[in-house]
């Protein structure tokens, strides 16, 4: 959450205090997109059937990449983003609201440009996600982990963890906030288990996934227990967040704005 909400605060001082609080949602709707793209990366390293294994962690520390490269897109589209759902809702509001819905003859072509060009623009930016995210899944082959930082910027790839310590306890989640827990044998997990429970239980404030060959997702952090792991992690996403209204009426005024 540390990382969601410094996304929340950078996309809200970007689009300012007017469109933020035209609607009591957006703080949701952006952990949302960022928890997506977590998600998509996850799906698409499980797509390629190799495993692999993701490292959100903001500390250098006991990391060895076989490949350092600083790739920093994914974040910066995730941004723009969520700037661009912000500003294009608020467009799309304020046509429907004070137009449409009074039936008014006509929009200012100034509002109306606005609505259609973050549009626009961000459409462009979810490709762009999407481009991004099949890079970075992509990543996976090789062997070693993927090291991100918390806004979700690329550190390296193919990184060993050299924390060679156990950690005093380890835990295995029997619910989503880990209040409920089991003692976990690390001997019953193999190396890419162990290594990444090791390192989170170094690293409080990193959080890991391991995505097995069978499709398994399992998520690892350290807790007030001890370090925790969740296993059989279900990551689903909806690509889009769809703003349902009537668009039937705004259509015909469209076209009739276009026809002069």
């Amino acid at each position: 959450m540390r990382s969601i909400k410094n996304f929340q605060q950078e996309v809200r001082e970007k689009v300012g205090g007017d469109f933020c609080g035209e609607r009591s949602h957006w703080d949701a709707s952006l952990e949302y997109i960022w928890i997506s793209t977590l998600c998509r990366i996850l799906i698409g390293i499980h797509r390629y059937q190799h495993g692999g294994a993701v490292l959100i962690s903001d500390d250098s520390s006991h990391l060895k990449p076989k490949y350092s490269i600083t790739y920093g897109r994914l974040a910066d589209a995730l941004i723009r983003a969520g700037v661009l759902s912000i500003e294009n809702t608020s467009y799309d509001d304020a046509i429907f609201e004070q137009y449409v819905d009074k039936k008014a003859d006509e929009i200012p072509v100034d509002l109306y440009l606005d609505e259609v060009v973050t549009g626009n623009e961000l459409r462009d930016t979810e490709d762009e996600l999407t481009g991004c995210v099949r890079f970075l899944a992509s990543l996976s082959r090789v062997d070693g982990l993927i090291w991100l930082d918390s806004s979700l910027k690329l550190g390296a790839f193919g990184v060993e963890i050299s924390v060679r310590e156990d950690p005093d306890r380890a835990f295995l989640a029997q619910n989503p906030l880990g209040t409920r827990t089991n003692e976990l044998n690390l001997n019953d997990y193999g190396m890419r288990h162990r290594s990444m429970l090791r390192y989170c239980g170094a690293y409080p404030e990193s959080v890991g996934f391991i995505v097995s060959q069978d499709g398994n997702v399992r998520a690892v952090t350290k807790t007030d227990k001890g370090v925790s792991l969740w296993d059989n992690v279900q990551i689903k996403f909806s690509e889009t967040i769809t703003i349902t209204r009537p668009k039937q009426k705004y259509r015909k005024i469209s076209q009739h704005l276009y026809n002069g």
